[in-house]
C-alpha cells in the first residue's frame, strides 16, 4: 500500500475536515463531461464527505457520495465507478467490506482508504485487496488530491493492462464470444489437473508437481483454457476451478510428497478470493504460486505488494521464464521468489552449447544471491541433466524425469 506523502502545505489547511473554498455559482452549475473519471466518496462524517466532494468536483471529476455502508453498496451496484474513496469505520460496518463489491463489479477500480487508523487485520485485507493507497486522518486537501490522482493513474494502468492481455487472445475467440463461452463452460465442467513431476538430483527423487490445468472439453490444454478465460473475463473462475481440483487431488492422495506449483495469473492478484479460500489456504505450506510472464504487463511493485500478503499465509512464489529478456531478471531481484524456472529452449542441447551453459551459470549466480532455487524445464536427455547438475542446477522437469500424471501417483 502506498502511503500518501506528507504535504508541505501551510498548517492552517490541515484538519480532520479539509478546508475547501466554497464553489462559485458558475462552478456549481457546470457539469463534468461524461468521460470524466467517476469517484464515489463514502464516510459517515457528512461534513467531510461534502468537503471532499466539492474539492473533487472543482477538479472536474464526476462525484457521488454515501454516508452509510448500505447506501454505498447500492451506488456501486447501480453505475460504473473509477475510484472508491472510503473510511474503514462506517458505523457497525467495515468500509473494507466494499472491496468484495468493487472486485466483482469494478475489477479495475482502485480503492483509496481514508481513516484515523487501521488494525493489523485491516492492513492485511488492504494488502490483499484493491487498495491503492491509505491516507491517514487528519489530512489536507493537497495530500488528498495527490492520493486521488495516483490512485486513478493506477486504475487506468489496470484497464490498459487488461486491454493488452485481451489483445493477445486469438481473434477467433473474440469474434464469437457466445460460442467461446459455451466452449469454455463445457471445458470447465471437465477440468482436471495434469501433474508434471519436478525431480531433484541424479536419482530423480520427487521434489514437487506442477499443476497444469487441462480438460476433456473443447479447450483441452492450459494455453487455450487461459486464453478463453481472458477473453471472457473469467480468469478468477478458472483459478477457482484449479484450486478446487488441487484441493481434491491432495485430499485423495494424502501420502503424496512434494510441493504443488500452481499457475497464478496477474488478474487473480487484483482480488483477495485466493486468500479467502480456506481449503486452499490450508495447503499453503505446500503451494508455490507460479507467476507467469503475463505478470510483466503489470507493475512489479503492485505484484510484490499483493504477493507479500499471500506469503503471510504461508505461500511460496516461483517466477516462470527466467532469462527471457532483461525484465525477467529485474523481476527476480524485486520479487525474491523462492523458485525460478528456465524454459525448455534454454535447456535444449545445453551439453553441446557453451553459450547456453554460460547463460544458465550466470542465472544460477543471480539466483543464489536472491536465495532462489532454479528449476530447469524441458530436460529430455541424460546429458542435459548432467550438464545442468555440473553447473549446480539440481531441480529438473521434463520427459527424462517422468511423464505427466493425472491427478497424482
Amino acid at each position: 500500500i502506498q502511503l500518501a506523502a506528507r504535504s508541505k502545505a501551510p498548517p492552517a489547511r490541515t484538519a480532520a475536515m479539509p478546508s475547501v473554498p466554497p464553489a462559485r455559482q458558475s462552478e456549481a452549475r457546470e457539469e463534468p463531461p461524461p468521460e470524466a473519471p467517476s469517484v464515489l466518496v463514502v464516510d459517515d462524517d457528512i461534513p467531510l464527505v461534502r468537503a471532499l466532494s466539492r474539492a473533487l468536483r472543482r477538479e472536474g471529476y464526476r462525484v457521488r457520495s454515501a454516508s452509510a455502508f448500505d447506501e454505498a453498496q447500492g451506488l456501486l451496484a447501480s453505475a460504473p465507478v473509477d475510484l472508491l474513496i472510503t473510511d474503514v469505520h462506517l458505523g457497525p460496518h467495515n468500509g473494507l467490506d466494499l472491496l468484495s463489491v468493487t472486485e466483482l463489479d469494478h475489477p479495475t477500480a482502485p480503492v483509496l482508504v481514508i481513516s484515523g487508523g487501521l488494525s493489523q487485520p485491516d492492513v492485511r485485507r488492504a494488502i490483499e485487496g484493491q487498495v491503492a493507497g491509505f491516507l491517514p486522518k487528519p489530512f489536507d486537501i493537497d495530500q488528498f488530491m495527490v492520493a486521488v490522482r495516483r490512485a486513478l493513474d493506477e486504475g487506468r494502468t489496470a484497464r490498459l493492462q487488461r486491454a493488452l492481455l485481451r489483445s493477445r487472445v486469438p481473434a477467433r475467440m473474440l469474434e464469437d464470444l457466445a460460442e467461446t463461452r459455451q466452449r469454455f463452460e463445457a471445458s470447465l465442467r471437465t477440468l482436471r489437473l495434469e501433474m508434471i513431476p519436478i525431480v531433484e538430483g541424479a536419482d530423480g527423487a520427487a521434489f514437487g508437481w506442477e499443476a497444469a490445468p487441462c480438460s476433456h472439453g473443447p479447450f483441452a490444454d492450459a494455453t487455450t483454457l487461459l486464453a478463453a478465460a481472458e477473453a471472457l473475463g473469467e480468469v478468477e473462475r478458472l483459478g477457482a476451478a484449479v484450486r478446487s481440483a488441487l484441493v481434491a487431488a491432495a485430499a485423495a492422495h494424502p501420502d503424496a510428497r512434494g510441493l504443488f506449483f500452481v499457475p497464478l495469473h496477474p488478474w487473480q492478484l487484483l482480488t483477495h478470493h485466493l486468500a479467502q479460500d480456506p481449503a486452499f489456504v490450508a495447503l499453503a505450506p505446500r503451494v508455490v504460486l507460479t507467476v507467469s510472464e503475463r505478470a510483466q504487463l503489470t507493475s512489479v511493485a503492485q505484484v510484490s505488494a499483493r504477493l507479500a500478503g499471500l506469503r503471510l499465509s504461508g505461500f511460496r512464489v516461483a517466477l516462470r521464464n527466467l532469462g527471457e529478456g532483461y525484465a525477467s531478471v529485474g523481476w527476480l531481484q524485486e520479487l525474491r521468489p523462492e523458485f525460478a524456472l528456465i524454459d525448455a529452449p534454454l535447456v535444449r542441447l545445453i551439453d553441446q552449447d557453451e553459450a547456453r551453459r554460460e547463460l544458465v551459470e550466470t542465472l544460477l549466480r543471480i539466483c543464489r544471491r536472491s536465495r532462489t532455487r532454479l528449476i530447469a524445464e524441458g530436460v529430455e536427455r541424460p546429458a542435459e541433466r548432467d550438464a545442468l547438475r555440473a553447473l549446480g542446477c539440481e531441480l529438473t522437469q521434463g520427459r527424462l524425469a517422468a511423464a505427466p500424471r493425472s491427478p497424482l501417483p
